[in-house]
């Protein structure tokens, strides 16, 4: 586990995104993100939005044939994976270790979101239970943004009320919804 601030997760975040413009990606390009819950999951989510790169939260426990049949329907260009997981062989991997914290402590930030509010932000996977195969869409930052802040009217939720829902960051980007 790690503690961070604002200040430096937004510094993090500017340099994880710099780091991905400098390794080639571009805006619009879909990576699978296949990462463990942790602080750098989250920043690295945060970094290719900033950049309109569009991320696949695959599970990093899934066999790795599971996740190269999705980077393959997806077209991924690239799958950021934790040091020791095991995806397939469909499209590049990259490990986030120490020599990916290394390299992006070198590069300078990129400080200006080069997303818009109609660029996706995410592709989102059904599990496929009722058309036999998963589906895959992708939702934009103002199709996100109103998923996250219309739940509390649609649930006509008042001051009394108390609702915590918690999803790991490989569905729906990990949305936690506190409202009271």
């Amino acid at each position: 586990d790690r503690t961070i601030d604002y200040r430096e997760m937004a510094n993090q975040i500017a340099r994880t995104a710099a780091h991905f413009l400098a390794l080639g990606i571009k805006k619009q390009d879909r990576l699978g993100l296949c990462l463990k819950e942790s602080a750098e999951h989250l920043i690295t989510i945060l970094a290719l939005a900033r950049i309109g790169i569009i991320p696949m939260t695959m599970d990093w426990r899934a066999r790795p044939e599971e996740n190269d049949r999705a980077s393959e329907a997806l077209g991924l260009r690239l799958i950021v994976t934790e040091p020791t997981s095991r995806v397939g062989a469909h499209c590049p991997v990259i490990a986030l270790d120490d020599d990916w914290r290394r390299a992006v402590a070198k590069v300078t930030p990129v400080l200006e979101s080069q997303a818009g509010w109609q660029d996706p932000i995410f592709i989102s996977a059904s599990s496929g239970t009722t058309a036999g195969a998963p589906k895959y869409s992708e939702m934009n930052h103002h199709q996100f943004y109103f998923a996250i802040t219309g739940l509390h009217e649609v649930m006509a939720l008042c001051g009394r009320h108390r609702l915590l829902a918690t999803l790991p960051f490989m569905h729906f980007f990990g949305r936690v919804n506190c409202i009271s």
